[in-house]
């Protein structure tokens, strides 16, 4: 194949004509941007005007931390500090064409929370996973 005939973003290289359809597609319905933690820093930087930790912790624990991010609404779970997103599934139909069947809106990250994560209540250096989960309180 020739050199044109791939496209590459973000060191991903993509094969065939086709892979320009879906990378449009995909631009077009995922807008490229800021990084949500980025977006997130910003927005906590506006809404604190300061970068104290103990003010930054006050704030995430009242729970109401959202913005617009490049799939939709984001908000940051004050449990977990753990950001809520929207899950697309896509599935690649016959000739390359993309399709989003099922969209889940705004899945928040509950199970940390369920695990006993509570950093509105301790602020732990630990970092959490499946087999080393936060002590139950």
């Amino acid at each position: 194949m020739a050199s044109d005939d791939f496209i590459t973003v973000d060191d991903v290289t993509f094969g065939y004509d086709a892979s320009r359809t879906i990378l449009s597609d995909i631009t077009a319905r995922f807008k490229r941007g800021k990084v949500t933690a980025e977006k997130m820093a910003e927005v906590l930087a506006r809404i604190t005007a300061t970068t104290d930790h103990a003010a930054l912790r006050a704030e995430l624990a009242k729970g109401d931390v959202c913005f617009d991010g490049p799939s939709g609404k984001v908000c940051l779970d004050p449990k977990s500090q753990h950001m809520s997103h929207t899950i697309y599934l896509a599935k690649v139909e016959a000739y390359h064409s993309i399709t989003f069947p099922t969209v889940w809106e705004n899945i928040a990250p509950y199970w940390l929370g369920e695990a006993g994560c509570d950093l509105t209540q301790n602020d732990p250096s630990a970092q959490y996973t499946p087999s080393s989960p936060p002590p139950k309180n």
